[in-house]
């Protein structure tokens, strides 16, 4: 076969010099020979990361690099070195095949790195060639062969399994949401008949937040290590009759410890939910997955206020906990009849492993920025669910089915954040997105908290301008899950569970803080605003710029 590269001189610098007759073919011939020069770095690389020595290929397995085949030098083409570098859509997880596209007998070399790949391991496998032996040396300390896989996420699900999962994530994820929202409206009502401050009140929901936020941490190398089934199964079942306390109307103080229990408990099933995205898909699917279980995940605030307007009025405050009895029963059944094993066993990690892998997470340069860039973002809806049920119902005078209404009309309005930077985000890098959404929130809260304390407090200004921010901010929101997840895709429970518990506890304290101001109009929910909403500029355009300079194809 004959090579297109003249006898290769080494440069000083390492680069080879192909000759003059490929000098004189000009920049595709020296493209291709600094290619083999990289991938034969590339392979040296990933050797040295295993533990090894310099792999050796014999010279024979190794086929010459020619340029593609023309048609009027088809005698003289030879095999073609390819390589191809492909990621999935946020450019997280990179995998990197090098193979032999002719029919000689080279070894495929295949490496799939990725942040943290079975709780921090690289796995390399080296395959031959079809029909031939291996030419390669074994790498010292790798796996043994029976447990050489590259990790396909979802390769270990039928594809009825796999729809069962997608399903039941769908039947899961709301059913968090619900528990945070369905009794807003109920607020007032409550406030009025354990005849407690508002404060005390709003504190059923933090409690609820911290412990949800806190339990997420604890379930997400829970479900890594146990499966995500059985763990959501048993967790809902301890929500169901937590539900059932507080509708039997418990004295107040039992009232916040049962919904510490719940939140602690629904976080679980919440975690196992989430985590399913990351067992059965990968790149691009995963992004489009993602997006479902954000729309899902978003049902819970857009219509269980509502609900919960009409539970009150027709019903009273404790309604709203027993319908969660019997959407917990339901998830129990769905889980227990549908939903299949998701986590794969092959990358399954022991408990105490997976919580050692928090601190990789905690320090890595991407995953925290924007777990507290997520944090800020849903700071919004949470600020606005605490406080302004008062600001409506009690200090404007409208009732429990008009504030469930306006929840829901806002809860819209994000769902088409959601929707709307699925199409925006396929022709402008996302950078750009999040940069105007968060630039043109921070504008609207800032003259929203002068108006405020210039005596401009209505209706009309509150849900207009929480609206806007609702919408925009909403559009920043599909992003982050999909590179945190991305970040460490074979632990994907601690993954999403840390993120998540990071953006509730963080959002929580936002809360707490703003709900201790006593005021009759809504300068401190503004105030809120304007913190999160320059704090989401800094975490993304400040340290993230560059890890969110795509589109998304």
């Amino acid at each position: 076969m004959t090579s297109y590269f003249a006898p290769e001189k080494t440069s000083p610098d390492g680069w080879s010099d192909p000759g003059p007759a490929s000098r004189r073919r000009g920049v595709p011939a020296l493209c291709l020979d600094r290619l083999r020069i990289e991938c034969q770095r590339a392979l040296e690389h990933f050797d040295r990361r295993a533990g090894a020595s310099r792999v050796r290929v014999a010279p024979s397995a190794v086929p010459p690099v020619a340029l593609p085949p023309r048609p009027d030098r088809a005698d003289r083409a030879g095999n073609l070195f390819r390589t191809t570098i492909a990621g999935d859509a946020s450019n997280d997880s990179m995998a990197s095949r090098i193979t032999d596209s002719g029919s000689g007998s080279a070894p495929v070399f295949t490496e799939k790195p990725s942040k943290a790949r079975s709780y921090g391991q690289s796995i390399a496998t080296f395959t031959p060639a079809p029909g031939k032996a291996s030419d390669v040396a074994p790498i010292a300390g790798a796996l043994p062969r029976a447990d050489q896989h590259l990790v396909s996420h979802g390769s270990h699900l039928a594809p009825g399994q796999r729809r069962r999962a997608f399903v039941s994530m769908l039947v899961l994820v709301p059913l968090g949401g619900a528990a945070t929202d369905i009794y807003i409206p109920s607020l007032p009502a409550m406030a009025e008949h354990f005849d407690a401050a508002r404060f005390s009140i709003q504190s059923t929901l933090l409690v609820f937040m911290a412990c949800y936020g806190i339990g997420q941490i604890i379930a997400g190398p829970l479900t890594d290590t146990f499966g995500r089934r059985l763990p959501a199964l048993l967790s809902t079942m301890v929500f169901v009759f937590a539900s059932i306390g507080i509708a039997l109307g418990p004295p107040l103080w039992a009232l916040i410890a049962l919904r510490g229990v719940q939140g602690v408990f629904v976080a679980c099933s919440a975690v196992g939910a989430r985590a399913i995205v990351a067992d059965c898909y990968d790149g691009a699917e995963r992004s489009k997955a993602s997006n479902w279980m954000t729309v899902a995940w978003a049902t819970g605030p857009i219509l269980s206020p509502a609900l919960g307007g009409y539970l009150q009025l027709w019903f009273g405050w404790t309604a709203s906990f027993w319908f969660l009895t019997g959407w917990g029963a339901v998830v129990v059944l769905v889980a227990l009849l549908v939903l299949p094993e998701t986590r794969d066993g092959r990358i399954a990690g022991r408990f105490c492993t997976a919580f050692r892998l928090y601190g990789q997470m905690a320090t890595d340069r991407v995953y925290l920025p924007t777990a507290l860039g997520m944090a800020c973002v849903i700071s919004v809806m949470y600020g606005f669910e605490a406080m302004a049920p008062f600001y409506v119902q009690t200090d404007l005078g409208h009732g429990p089915v008009f504030y469930g209404h306006l929840q829901l009309v806002l809860g819209s309005l994000w769902l088409a954040g959601n929707i709307f930077n699925r199409f925006v985000s396929v022709h402008q890098r996302v950078i750009r997105i999040i940069t105007a959404a968060a630039g043109m929130s921070l504008l609207v809260s800032l003259l929203m908290l002068v108006l405020d304390l210039h005596g401009v407090f209505n209706v009309v200004a509150l849900a207009v301008a929480a609206g806007a921010v609702y919408f925009l901010m909403a559009m920043i929101w599909p992003n982050g899950y999909p590179k945190c997840l991305g970040r460490f895709p074979d632990a994907g429970g601690s993954a999403n569970a840390l993120v998540s518990g990071l953006f509730i506890v963080v959002s929580a304290s936002f809360m707490a803080t703003a709900s201790m101001f006593a005021a009759t109009t809504a300068w401190p929910m503004w105030l809120l605003y304007v913190c999160v909403t320059a704090a989401t500029l800094v975490c993304f355009r400040g340290f993230l710029a560059r890890e969110f300079d795509y589109k998304i194809g």
